[in-house]
C-alpha cells in the first residue's frame, strides 16, 4: 500500500515535525492509556472491551517482536524509537487483561461462573488476535503506520458502546477523551503531511477525521455528564441548606 523506504525518507527529511507531532500523539496516548487504567481501577469496571484489548495486545506484541526488522531491516530512528514507545503501550495492555480478570465478570457476563469467565476471556483474546493477524496479513503496511490509527479509532467504537451501556462517567474520563482527541489529531495531520501518498487519500482522511471527531464527541458528553452531576450535586447541597436553616 505504501513503500516503506520511501516514508522513512520523507521522515528524515521532516524530523522536526515528526518528532513533535509524534511525540505528542505518543504522549497523549500515554496519557489516554493512564486514564483508562485508573478509572477502571476507580470504578471497578473494565476500562476496554476484550476485543479492543486483544487487538492492541496483538498489535503491539506483533510490533514488538518484529524488532530485528527496526533494528536490522530498515535500521531508521523512527521504527527503533517507536519500538520502545510500544513497551510502555504493551505494558498497559497487560495492565488491562488483568483488570479485566479483577472487575469482568460482574460487568459482562455475571451470570457465568469464575472459572467460566476467565475461559471467555481467554476465547475473546485468542479471537482477537485472530482478528489482528488476518487484519495484518490483509494490509500491506511493513511499517505498522495504517494500523496504529486503525486500532485507535477502534478503540472509539469500544467505549462508546460501553458509554451506552452503563453511562459516559463509568471507567472513563474528560482527561482520556481529551488526550484521545489529541493522539489521533496529532498522528493524522503528521501521517498525511509527512508519510504522504495513500496518507492523503481520501479513506485515509476520513478515518483521521472520523477519530477526530469521535473524540471531540466523547470530550464533550463527559464534559457535559459531569457538569450535569455537579448541577445535581449543587441543587441538593442548597436545598439541604434551606431546609436546616440559619
Amino acid at each position: 500500500m505504501y513503500d516503506a523506504h520511501l516514508v522513512l525518507a520523507r521522515i528524515s527529511h521532516h524530523v522536526g515535525l515528526v518528532l513533535a507531532l509524534g511525540g505528542l500523539a505518543l504522549v497523549c496516548n500515554y496519557v489516554f492509556f493512564w486514564e483508562a487504567a485508573r478509572c477502571a481501577r476507580r470504578d471497578r469496571c473494565v476500562p476496554f472491551l476484550l476485543l479492543a484489548i486483544g487487538l492492541w495486545f496483538a498489535h503491539d506484541a506483533t510490533y514488538l517482536l518484529s524488532a530485528h526488522k527496526w533494528f536490522s531491516t530498515y535500521h531508521h530512528w523512527f521504527p527503533e524509537l517507536f519500538t520502545f514507545g510500544l513497551v510502555v503501550t504493551f505494558g498497559f495492555e497487560i495492565t488491562y487483561v488483568v483488570q479485566t480478570f479483577r472487575y469482568g465478570r460482574a460487568e459482562l457476563t455475571p451470570k457465568l461462573t469464575e472459572a467460566q469467565f476467565r475461559g471467555y476471556v481467554v476465547g475473546a483474546l485468542f479471537l482477537a488476535v485472530v482478528f489482528w493477524g488476518i487484519t495484518k496479513a490483509t494490509l500491506d503496511d511493513p511499517l505498522f503506520l495504517m494500523t496504529f490509527m486503525l486500532t485507535a479509532v477502534w478503540a472509539l467504537g469500544s467505549n462508546i458502546a460501553l458509554a451506552v451501556r452503563r453511562g459516559p462517567l463509568v471507567g472513563q474520563s474528560v482527561l482520556q477523551w481529551a488526550a484521545f482527541t489529541g493522539m489521533i489529531g496529532s498522528y493524522g495531520l503528521v501521517s498525511i503531511v509527512v508519510f504522504g501518498g495513500d496518507f492523503r487519500k481520501l479513506p485515509w482522511v476520513l478515518l483521521c477525521v472520523t477519530g477526530v471527531l469521535g473524540g471531540i464527541g466523547m470530550t464533550i458528553w463527559l464534559r457535559q455528564a459531569s457538569a450535569s452531576i455537579r448541577a445535581n450535586v449543587d441543587t441538593v447541597e442548597r436545598k439541604a441548606a434551606a431546609l436546616s436553616g440559619p
